[in-house]
């Protein structure tokens, strides 16, 4: 997933100031994901945890967290605290 923060126009002084884009491996493919308006940087993603890498042995029985509420912003990308990996 990749994102990004608009740098404020009233704080900045050099319009010309180009975003800085980060991403984030879930190493799932993301099916869906939204944003939560009310909440600065939330975002509920959905991954496919049918899907298995071609590196990974077909015998893992490894529980995955499908859903996951995370918080996105320039300074990086977090689990919160009641939906992170156990």
């Amino acid at each position: 997933m990749f994102w990004c923060e608009f740098p404020d126009p009233e704080e900045t002084l050099d319009m010309k100031l180009s975003p800085i884009v980060a991403s984030h491996d879930f190493g799932k493919p993301i099916l869906d994901f939204s944003c939560e308006a009310c909440r600065d940087g939330h975002v509920w993603v959905l991954l496919d945890a049918e899907w298995r890498s071609e590196y990974e042995p077909q015998t893992t029985e490894r529980a995955v967290q499908a859903v996951r509420l995370m918080q996105f912003s320039a300074a990086g990308v977090s689990h919160l605290p009641a939906y992170a990996d156990a």
